[in-house]
């Protein structure tokens, strides 16, 4: 464990840990984290599973982003994740039992809501 010495020290020798912002190392973290399936796949429409009140959410987040057009991805990330702060947390919100696109804003995991964020921004 470092003391506060140790910390000045290690962080004076590496100047880039300073200047690295903290989404550099979490965007690092969730790609890494992907399992991705075939890249040329279609999406069968019909097959998507949302509901009503997740199309609803989209659209306010949109309402809240639209005056930030150029404003860069990160920021946009921090204030998507803000706005889904207080949902609720569910495990295993993507499990179906065929393999389809599930679009659901009223629950998520840790997965789905950093995809989520990144995806929407």
């Amino acid at each position: 464990m470092f003391d506060e010495r140790m910390k000045a020290v290690y962080l004076r020798e590496n100047p880039w840990l300073m200047k690295t912002p903290l989404w550099a190392f979490l965007a690092l973290g969730f790609l890494f984290s992907c399992q991705s399936g075939p890249v040329n796949q279609r999406v069968d429409w019909e097959k998507t599973v949302f509901e009503p009140k997740d199309r609803e959410i989209l659209e306010q987040v949109f309402e809240l982003c639209s005056a930030d057009q150029e404003v860069p991805t990160p920021a946009l990330m921090v204030k998507v994740g803000s706005f889904f702060l207080g949902t609720p947390y569910v495990a295993h919100t993507l499990e179906k039992e065929e393999e389809q696109l599930v679009i659901n804003l009223r629950e998520m995991d840790c997965t789905t809501f950093a995809e989520n964020c990144l995806a929407i921004s």
